[in-house]
């Protein structure tokens, strides 16, 4: 598994540091580095290099120990060749308080904050992403979901408010003659038998936490409108599982003041028993002109399956989002931005602007409003088979 750009810095601060740090501590003892001590230096540096990696490539949940730990570990061998010569350990006064077990010369650093201040800021930035992908993997919930095609890649779709995995039904029937695709139902509807998440960051845990519970590693992973919000918050805690992100319908940004106040009056009609007119009035609104009656129809199906709880915790999650932008622009991923050409809730001047900025691929889809992928499966299935072909 890859090791992510924040994880990477770390690692490179370290190994370039090690020898400094070694030489500082055999320069305390008033010893010379001699041939023997050199090689071990080498040596040590090689393979501090190669475990920290091997550490930090692995997902949070499987790291056992940090990488000061691996850091500390790579003075053993001269710790070990210091020993050999007969030399004896340093007393434990105020000086060594700090020294690690088993480095009986003092030669670790106790802390990266002993290091340097450049070392101290890579080692906190990670310990920050580590926090926040754990926060969402603790939190995260396994969720119901549609599997079908095959194929060694796989293929996650998120699906938008306030639909469920029925929307990606058709495209998934032409995506999965090459790829596997798995279609959750976010919690709180379909086969997610869950109190609704508070958070798209809550959401976006419950996606990594399924698939760490089916055993998918890295997958290739599909947003529409809410599903790309949620899409980014995955993209956040956890850039390293994904091999693409296509985004389609939606934004990266945070709702203005306008469209919060939009939110607070759709939750305040929910929650007194307008339900299906919100529903209804949204299906009039999500859809192309000239998009088949039976499309509508499914649309305000699933919308009206869906209990008015999950409606209100849905809306508030969207309403409360963050502007992930600059989420977007860390991505070292392909990335594509798809769009219905009519389009009035993310209309394609908002989602090319969004695309531009970042380089991504994108797509405007005729006749097509903004649930391009219900409206027009096959035209969304090619754009991905070609965009995924490379």
């Amino acid at each position: 598994m890859s090791v992510s750009a924040t994880a990477q810095r770390l690692v490179d601060a370290l190994v370039s540091v090690y020898p400094e740090c070694m030489r500082e501590g055999l320069d305390r003892l008033d010893i010379d580095l001699d041939p023997e001590l050199e090689a071990a230096e080498t040596a040590a540096t090689e393979q501090l290099r190669k475990g920290l990696e091997e550490l930090l490539g692995q997902p949070f949940t499987q790291q056992r120990r940090g990488p000061l730990e691996v850091f500390q570990a790579a003075f053993s061998g001269p710790t070990a060749i210091l020993v050999s010569r007969g030399m004896s350990p340093l007393d434990r006064d105020e000086t060594t308080v700090n020294a690690l077990p088993g480095d009986v010369f003092g030669l670790a650093p106790a802390s990266s904050r002993e290091i340097s201040d450049e070392i101290f800021e890579a080692h906190m930035s990670w310990g920050i992403e580590k926090a926040k992908a754990m926060r969402g993997l603790v939190m995260g919930r396994v969720l119901g979901f549609e599997k079908t095609g095959e194929g060694d890649s796989v293929v996650v779709f998120i699906h938008g408010f306030p639909l469920d995995h029925r929307m990606w039904l058709p495209l998934s029937s032409v995506i999965g003659e090459r790829h596997r695709c798995l279609i959750v139902d976010l919690s709180g509807r379909g086969r997610s038998e869950l109190d609704a998440a508070s958070s798209i960051g809550g959401h976006a845990a419950d996606v990594l936490a399924t698939m760490d519970q089916i055993g998918v590693d890295d997958f290739h992973l599909v947003g529409l409108s809410m599903g790309g919000y949620i899409a980014l918050a995955l993209a956040e805690v956890a850039p390293h599982r994904l091999r693409s992100l296509t985004l389609a319908d939606t934004r990266s940004g945070a709702d203005d003041e306008k469209g919060r106040e939009a939110r607070v009056a759709m939750i305040q009609r929910i929650a007194d028993g307008e339900a299906a007119e919100v529903v209804g009035g949204m299906a009039d609104n999500l859809l192309a002109s000239s998009t088949p009656e039976a499309i509508r129809e499914l649309v305000l199906t699933m919308g009206l399956a869906t209990p008015v709880e999950t409606l209100i915790a849905d809306v508030t999650a969207i309403r409360d989002r963050p502007d992930r932008s600059s989420v977007l622009g860390d991505l070292s991923i392909p990335v594509m931005v798809v769009v219905g050409a009519e389009d009035a809730i993310t209309p394609p001047d908002e989602a090319e602007t969004m695309a531009r900025s970042v380089g991504a691929r994108y797509e405007v889809i005729g006749e097509a409003g903004h649930l391009a992928p219900l409206e027009k499966p096959t035209e969304i299935a090619e754009a991905l088979l070609d965009f995924w072909s490379d």
